[in-house]
Parts: C-alpha cells; structure tokens; sequence
C-alpha cells in the first residue's frame, strides 16, 4: 500500500480515471448550447467550463472551432480555430493538461460578443498517441 503522505502530496489529476465520456459530457452541457450539424456549440464561459471539466475528467480538448450566430446559421470565424493535437509530450497526463490549458486560454481570450460560440473537439487518453 503507498505511504500516504506520498499519496496526499500528488495532484487528484494525476491519478484519474475517466469519469465520464465524451458523449455523457457533451449530454451535460447540450441544455447550455445549441447544437448545428450534429456539433455542440457552447457559448465562451460555457466552453471554459467544459475544457475545466475535461480535465477532471482525463480528457483532452485537442481543437477549438469559433462560430458566430447569424439568423439560424452558424457562421465560422476561420481566423479563431486552433488545434492542439500538434503539440506533443511524453505521457498522457502532461499532453492533456497542455491541451486543456492552451484551450482554456484560446476561449479566455476570444471577444464575449453576443453571437459567438465555440465547437470543441476531445479526445480521451486511449486515442492521443493517433492524433
């Protein structure tokens, strides 16, 4: 049995286990977004507590697609989508944790205009070496 004080000293992420799916996450948030051509699209402050959300639950958010809302259509903003599958690491928990962060900051930084919303695209950690 581990010494606990050894135990205590590491961070909860650092030994999850997967809590959730994808699809039970995108479940829980479809109530905060809309979704359009079978994509959940979720608002900037949504989107930062999805990506918070991944991460206590071992996944990665390894793309960030903006959109703004026009008369029913979902228009994309070409010049704010970022993929992070390319940013590679040496195990699992360091990728995810650089993943969520950079995805977190990406939405943080985007303008909270009315109309915009945020696709995100994650991975779980059975899949981030086929990225």
């Amino acid at each position: 049995m581990p010494d606990a004080a050894i135990e205590s000293d590491r961070r909860p992420s650092d030994r999850l286990v997967a809590l959730i799916t994808p699809g039970e996450l995108e479940a829980m948030f479809r109530s905060r977004g809309e979704m359009h051509d079978g994509a959940l699209c979720l608002k900037p402050t949504d989107a930062i507590e999805f990506v918070q959300v991944c991460e206590t639950n071992d996944l990665a958010v390894i793309g960030v697609d903006s959109f703004l809302s026009e008369q029913d259509a979902m228009v994309p903003s070409l010049h704010l989508v970022a993929d992070f599958p390319a940013m590679s690491d040496t195990d699992w928990i360091a990728f995810r944790r650089l993943c969520n962060a950079e995805s977190e900051h990406f939405i943080t930084a985007l303008d909270e205009r009315a109309d915009m919303m945020v696709t995100l695209s994650i991975a779980p950690a059975g899949a981030w070496r086929t990225l």
